[in-house]
């Protein structure tokens, strides 16, 4: 997923702006630093929490079709 938004990242028509590519990131991070630590209900808690925000980006027209179902 990291991948994916460093990919659509220089892409002006992917994303809003810098914060919203920050927020996911963020989110990212966080979810890589509890898979790291082995706690698998703040990885869940974390990957709920980036579906919403994800959504909510996309229904808010903060981030393309394109980047937010990017083809593998």
């Amino acid at each position: 997923m990291k991948k994916a938004i460093q990919y659509y990242e220089d892409d002006p028509a992917a994303f809003a702006n810098q914060q919203v590519v920050h927020a996911l990131s963020l989110q990212l991070s966080a979810i890589d630093h509890f898979e790291k630590e082995k706690k698998e209900q703040k990885v869940m808690k974390h990957l709920e929490g980036f579906t919403v925000l994800l959504n909510h980006q996309k229904n808010s027209h903060l981030i393309s079709d394109e980047a937010y179902q990017p083809t593998p």
